[in-house]
C-alpha cells in the first residue's frame, strides 16, 4: 500500500523534511517511541501519521512508513 501525502503551504513554525525518512510500525512498538528506528518502532500507524503532521515534506523528500508483518 502506498500513501501520497501533498501540502501547498506550510506554516512558519513547522520542521522540514528535506530526504528521505523511514518510520516504522509495529504491534511490539510504543507510541511513544521516536519511530525512525526498527527497534524503536511506534505501535499504530496513527501516531507516523500524526507524528507527520508536525512536518511540511519538502518536493523531492520521501517518506515510508514501514509496517511489520
Amino acid at each position: 500500500m502506498s500513501v501520497s501525502i501533498k501540502t501547498t503551504r506550510r506554516a512558519s513554525d513547522q520542521k522540514v523534511i528535506r530526504g528521505n525518512l523511514s518510520l516504522f510500525v509495529s504491534t511490539r512498538g510504543k507510541d511513544t517511541n521516536i519511530g525512525n528506528v526498527s527497534t524503536k518502532a511506534f505501535r499504530t500507524i496513527e501516531k507516523a501519521f500524526s507524528f507527520l503532521k508536525g512536518f511540511y515534506i519538502a518536493e523531492g523528500a520521501s517518506v515510508t512508513i514501514n509496517l511489520a508483518a
